[in-house]
Parts: C-alpha cells; structure tokens; sequence
C-alpha cells in the first residue's frame, strides 16, 4: 500500500470519534464536493453505501470505488481502490486509483492517488459534506 495511504490511515486511527460518528451517521450516504485540489465543481456528489464491511463509492463526476473500512459497524476512516471511466475526469480518464476517506467532523476528506503506466499520476484531495435530507440532490 502507498506510504502516504498508511500515513494517512494512521493518522485517522488516532482521531477521536467525531460528533458525526457518534450522531451514528458514518460513512454512508449523500455527499456534496466543497473543495479539490482538482478544480472548483459544484455539482460534484459522491453517493456511499455500505455492503457489510465494504463500501462502495459512485461519483456523478465518472469515477467509482471499493473501499474497506476499519469498523464492521459506523467507520471513521477506508480505504480501497477504483476506476475513472474512460472519457471522464480529464486527464484522469481511464486511470486505477487508490482511495482513502477520513470522516472528521461533519465533513468527509478524501485523498485519490492515480497511476498511469505504473507510476504516480497525480494526487486528488477532496473535502465533502453531508448532502442535507432537506436539500434535494436534483434541483428543479
């Protein structure tokens, strides 16, 4: 697994549970993109479910992923990998890439790291919030 992977992995393993965490949100559910390093999207969204002990991550932005958490139950932190579809995400389109999300707070942070031929293509941070049961994820 990639050092900065394990590095970030440690470092959410010494978080103390969030309010989030305790409020039994986890992980799962509707989040909304308020910042990347990859470019300002608005209408970026990311939806988690849970499969047991696995999630599984779609992205309306063309990329998807499993990860595997670190709780059977509600999770702080996963880990795992994924796919960009070909003709999405740019420069990106097509490439694997190692995921993890860390909740902290009320807010979900996500490092992507992609390769290209085997070596390191360029590295996604994102920060997401909840999307808010009052707020529809279509607007009409």
């Amino acid at each position: 697994m990639n050092r900065v992977l394990k590095s970030l992995l440690f470092a959410a393993a010494l978080l103390p549970p969030s309010t989030t965490y305790a409020d039994d949100y986890g992980l799962p559910g509707e989040w909304q993109q308020v910042t990347s390093n990859a470019g300002q999207c608005s209408s970026c969204k990311i939806t988690i479910m849970r499969h047991g002990s696995v999630l599984t991550i779609a992205a309306n932005n063309g990329w998807s992923a499993v990860v595997q958490t670190d709780a059977p139950g509600n999770a702080l932190w996963a880990v795992g990998n994924g796919r960009w579809q070909k003709g999405k995400g740019g420069p990106y389109s097509g490439t694997l890439f190692d995921i993890a999300v860390v909740l902290k707070g009320e807010q979900l942070q996500m490092v992507m790291l992609t390769e290209i031929d085997n070596r390191r293509a360029g590295t996604i941070k994102a920060v997401f919030t909840r999307q808010s049961a009052e707020e529809p994820l279509i607007k009409m």
